[in-house]
């Protein structure tokens, strides 16, 4: 692996829509030392905040402080 550059600085990282639900990824080429694109690395990007996510929040927060709310300190 230390042949190859996966330096995001200097390789041309893009930001792209991939998938059915079109969410957002990161992808980076990895060059070897005469500049050809090698692979890509793919790594999804966790920026959107969508509604089911807020009611996923919710329903989450609710499992945790419903059995809170029924102990009683003694």
């Amino acid at each position: 692996m230390g042949k190859y550059k996966k330096n995001a600085a200097t390789s041309k990282v893009k930001i792209q829509r991939i998938g059915r639900d079109g969410s957002l990824h990161r992808i980076t080429p990895i060059v070897d030392e005469s500049g050809n694109v090698i692979d890509h690395v793919v790594k999804p990007l966790m920026v959107e905040f969508r509604a089911g996510d807020v009611f996923q929040t919710i329903v989450g927060a609710s499992f945790l402080a419903i059995p809170a709310a029924y102990t009683e300190e003694t």
